[in-house]
């Protein structure tokens, strides 16, 4: 494939990034009985070990959309722009987006984490980074915002160069 994007849906036992498991136990624990932690349940420093490589959605209903509340530091050095105050309908490539939009609906519908594996086809050249969406809800039952943490495999910059 020349250009294109999947997003693969990993089990959470396949998660092997030490950060990222510690922020799915932290999460975890948060959980309280509940469905979903708050964020309000969290410290920043529940965060530190992947602190720039988290982006924070605010989840809008009716129309449903997510717009960004906080963009890493280390997302934003790839993407190329900071995308906080904007909707995820506004990211690009097309391509990109729209197979984020499909897994940021499925998280704010099911309430549930999950973990996957971005493919990113450019030029020829596959490219992969490891994505945990996180809900977080203010009622400990529907998702109010999405945490989505993300570990790159490789240096995704020059997909994004191009846009």
């Amino acid at each position: 494939m020349r250009n294109g994007v999947r997003s693969e849906v990993l089990t959470l036992t396949d998660l092997v990034h030490q950060d990222m498991a510690a922020l799915l136990s932290v999460w975890l624990g948060a959980k309280n009985g509940r469905v979903i932690p708050a964020r309000s349940d969290f410290f920043p420093e529940d965060f530190a070990p992947m602190m720039g490589r988290i982006v924070l959605f605010d989840v809008e209903r009716d129309p449903l959309d997510f717009v960004c509340r906080l963009y890493g530091s280390n997302i934003r050095s790839i993407y190329n722009r900071d995308m906080t105050g904007h909707s995820l309908r506004e990211f690009e490539p097309a391509d990109y987006r729209d197979a984020l939009w499909q897994d940021y609906v499925e998280v704010a519908q099911a309430a549930e984490p999950r973990l996957h594996r971005i493919v990113m086809y450019r030029n020829f050249q596959e490219l992969h980074y490891d994505r945990l969406l996180l809900p977080l809800g203010s009622d400990g039952e529907s998702p109010d915002m999405i945490l989505a943490a993300s570990v790159y495999l490789e240096n995704l910059a020059p997909v994004f160069e191009e846009i």
